[in-house]
């Protein structure tokens, strides 16, 4: 399998950012790692191997990148503020740096992006595809139960008070989403899953 290491001075972050690329052609797919973690965690954890057959095939290319949980939503010793502008800088380079990187390297100037993540990097696949609708997309996939040939109602009650959400929240972004069987409401007192 064709990859790539890829590092370079963020101007949005201040910082040296790295990232990987697994394979040599295929629809873009951006990969954010699990919470507080690196962009070699995807391939660390088996998750390269799993889908080695649609990378080599030419289906999809992943562009694995790095975090900044540590310095935002994983930093308490600073205030939820700063915790919210930290990850501001990281939605600036992920958008204006990383987004036109990719299409550079894939060779096609309006490409909307996939994106992938799990646990925390889930968050952030939805937080960027809802805010950012022109950059990214994302396919309808089904539940895990259909696709384990299980059929059971998978039901989750969250109530969260509307002031703790921070204004990029994803639940900001939407007020109706249906994700597989969980329904996403949010209203302007509570989020209900």
């Amino acid at each position: 399998m064709h990859t790539e290491h890829h590092r370079w001075w963020s101007p949005s972050l201040n910082r040296e950012m790295a990232m990987k690329v697994y394979g040599h052609w295929g629809k873009p797919v951006v990969v954010f790692p699990c919470s507080r973690g690196r962009y070699f965690d995807y391939e660390g954890m088996g998750m390269i191997e799993a889908i080695a057959g649609f990378i080599d095939a030419g289906k999809i290319k992943l562009f694995c990148v790095d975090s900044v949980d540590e310095e935002c939503w994983f930093n308490f010793a600073v205030s939820a503020s700063d915790r919210n502008g930290r990850h501001e800088c990281y939605d600036r380079y992920i958008v204006e740096e990383v987004v036109p990187f990719i299409r550079t390297h894939c060779r096609v100037a309006q490409e909307r992006v996939i994106i992938n993540g799990c646990s925390m990097g889930a968050y952030h696949a939805v937080n960027f595809f809802l805010k950012h609708p022109d950059a990214f997309e994302g396919k309808e996939r089904p539940c895990l139960d259909r696709l384990l040939g299980t059929r059971r109602e998978s039901r989750l009650a969250l109530v969260v008070p509307a002031d703790e959400l921070f204004p990029g929240a994803p639940l900001r972004l939407t007020s109706d989403v249906r994700i597989c069987n969980f329904h996403y409401r949010f209203d302007h007192r509570h989020f209900l899953a």
